[in-house]
């Protein structure tokens, strides 16, 4: 700490002393003013872009331009400015001397092509500039500490609770959308208590939804409590191991969420200008402490010489991969069927598969809805079955005629291996291991059919190299015999396969086979694998 404070001192006395032999020069000639006025111009320039950004540098640079073109008449300084401005703040994250390269890039590239007699009178001014940027103390560089803690409780408010509270709110404004076309209240007498279940489905469901979320805004605020500075020997520790690697830790967050899951939000920066990546930062963390961990998702890729705000997380340990297969029916363009493959936060993964009643545009319409829906409730962190009774009550509310559907669903989580199946009129569902298959049944009905539903609900543990497969009900009819769930689980316990995608394809080929190649039903095969890291 005493050095770096000698060193800032030093830098200052240099950026003193250049300032004073700049002055100095100005009250002994006459001439040199308009120097002096031009090396702070340029500086300012550069100054404002490095601490601000491109936009700033921009407007700066177009500023000054504007100026010297009405003193001179000349607008190739105007162009020239501008280009230095938004050159040296797009570069600005990689550090000091990257941001002073690309601002001299800037001025050359447009000076030499454009305004050769400019760009000669500009570069003295410029190269003093460059060098009055270069002694002046970091700290007169990087943003003010009011400013940090602002970008610190805005990406804190992105990041670990405030994405899943933006989650909820999409997801109701999609439950919005949903009921938009549902139709008035019906006239006719021989409707009415069809309409007036639907009535009391809906409000059974608003209640169900209502609770739900009152819920999940406790465990929010739980999870909130657990938010805490990482204060003690752990801090100490993390903080010396990333100053070993030129890292400046500044404020260091953890949350633990369920299971023990932990996520941080990291405020750093680093030391000599250089470039340092997330995942590499997430290395340097597993140093200190007894777990890996990872970028989060949408967490900013490198850590440059400014302040970055680093949201990482606890490395799962397993990871997924996944495959699907599809084929329409012979006498449609456009197949029926929708499914979704999406990595949630806090290492969840969702799988679903949606059958739509029939096939053609209007089933794939009314599929590609649900689905839609179902990733925007998973995001927002509502449990499967509470999705499929939304998804349902939405389907009931929407249109006059009814229009079911089957639903499967599968919620993995990464950190255990747990695996949990919901299910709403689907075709069976098979997890191999090995030799052996496990088939998943369900004997509830579609969603959209009548007013109560009753989702079928498994939970199952996952191991290494574990397989999901869902289908649909025109892969499980394709097979012969009268135990065609048997025969589908028989074939699955043969293939000799470890690629989800290689799986799904030789499922579908076999089930086509089984038909001389003719689809007579839309035809979707979902298969996904598991493995210890």
């Amino acid at each position: 700490m005493k050095r770096e404070k000698w060193v800032r001192r030093g830098q200052t006395a240099l950026a003193a002393a250049a300032v004073g032999v700049l002055v100095a020069e100005t009250m002994a000639s006459g001439e040199k003013a308009y120097f002096l006025v031009e090396v702070l111009m340029l500086f300012s320039i550069l100054f404002l872009a490095y601490r601000y950004g491109a936009g700033t540098g921009a407007v700066a640079g177009t500023l000054w331009g504007i100026t010297l073109t009405l003193w001179k008449r000349d607008l190739g300084e105007l162009g020239i400015l501008t280009m230095m401005g938004t050159m040296a703040g797009l570069f600005a994250r990689l550090g000091r001397f990257a941001s002073m390269t690309a601002y001299a890039a800037g001025a050359v590239g447009v000076g030499v092509l454009y305004a050769p007699d400019a760009i000669g009178a500009l570069l003295p001014a410029m190269m003093a500039g460059m060098i009055l940027f270069l002694v002046i103390p970091s700290n007169f560089l990087l943003p003010r500490q009011e400013e940090v803690q602002e970008e610190v409780q805005r990406q804190d408010a992105e990041g670990v609770l405030g994405m899943r509270i933006q989650n909820l709110a999409d997801c109701y404004e999609e439950l919005a959308r949903a009921f938009e076309s549902r139709k008035p209240y019906c006239d006719a007498m021989g409707e009415e208590g069809r309409w007036r279940s639907r009535y009391m489905e809906s409000r059974l469901m608003m209640e169900e939804q209502y609770s739900q979320l009152s819920s999940m805004m406790r465990e929010f605020r739980q999870e909130l409590q657990k938010t805490e500075d990482v204060t003690g020997e752990v801090r100490e520790k993390l903080k010396g191991t990333l100053k070993a690697n030129h890292l400046d830790a500044r404020r260091i967050l953890m949350v633990e969420g369920e299971d023990r899951k932990r996520e941080a939000v990291l405020t750093l920066c680093t030391e000599n200008g250089t470039c340092v990546t997330a995942r590499k930062v997430g290395e340097i963390m597993a140093e200190a402490l007894s777990y890996k961990w990872r970028p989060a998702e949408g967490c900013r890729p490198v850590v440059t010489g400014q302040t970055t705000v680093l949201r990482l997380e606890e490395e799962p340990a397993y990871m997924m991969l996944h495959g699907a297969a599809r084929v329409t029916k012979d006498t449609e363009e456009i197949s029926g069927d929708n499914f979704s493959f999406l990595m949630l936060p806090r290492g969840k993964v969702l799988m679903a598969l949606c059958d739509g009643m029939g096939s053609g545009c209007g089933a794939f319409e009314e599929s590609r809805r649900a689905i839609e829906l179902t990733e925007k409730m998973s995001e927002a962190g509502f449990p499967p079955e509470m999705i499929l009774r939304m998804v349902h009550s939405a389907l009931l509310m929407q249109e006059e005629e009814l229009h079911p559907m089957t639903m499967d669903m599968a919620l993995i989580d990464q950190y255990t291996g747990m695996c949990d199946c919901t299910k709403s009129g689907s075709a069976v569902t098979l997890i191999k291991r090995g030799d052996s298959v496990e088939i998943l049944r369900s004997e509830s009905l579609p969603v959209g059919y009548l007013p109560e539903i009753h989702p079928q609900q498994s939970v199952r543990k996952l191991y290494d190299g574990d397989f999901i497969i869902m289908v649909t009900d025109g892969v499980v009819e394709a097979f012969p015999g009268d135990e065609k769930e048997e025969e589908l689980a028989s074939f699955c316990s043969r293939m000799k396969v470890s690629s989800p995608k290689d799986m799904a394809n030789k499922l579908l080929i076999y089930a086509l086979a089984q038909q001389q190649g003719e689809a007579k039903d839309d035809m979707t095969v979902l298969a996904a694998g598991i493995w210890k890291r």
